[in-house]
């Protein structure tokens, strides 16, 4: 007799929405993890907060900073499993041209 294990999906859909009409850019991604799992996820951009959400986990806190400087969002990826999200990652892009970051560091 084969050995069959059962599974269910689990899946919350939060959607946000940022104000491109008002130049809105993310400016970091913070929150918390344990052993196993990311238990907290926040969104800051230059007009505000979007979360917590999730249980933050004091022990635990990451952040990462994307900058000032108005960077073009291109999406998530990650790991996520029955039990909850294991990892994600962010992809980003200057929002500046290279003559303009050139100009920039030159001042």
């Amino acid at each position: 007799m084969e050995n069959m294990r059962s599974s269910r999906t689990v899946s919350i859909c939060i959607n946000i929405s940022f104000d491109a009409k008002n130049d809105e850019f993310l400016t970091m991604v913070s929150g918390s993890y344990n052993s196993c799992y990311i238990t907290s996820l926040k969104f800051d951009t230059n007009l505000g907060t979007y979360g917590p959400f999730g249980t933050f986990n004091a022990d635990c806190p990451f952040h990462f900073g994307c900058g000032n400087d108005p960077v073009v969002f291109g999406g998530f990826h990650g790991t996520a499993d029955i039990f909850g999200l294991r990892s994600i990652g962010i992809n980003i892009f200057p929002r500046m041209t290279i003559e303009q970051s050139a100009e920039k560091i030159s001042q």
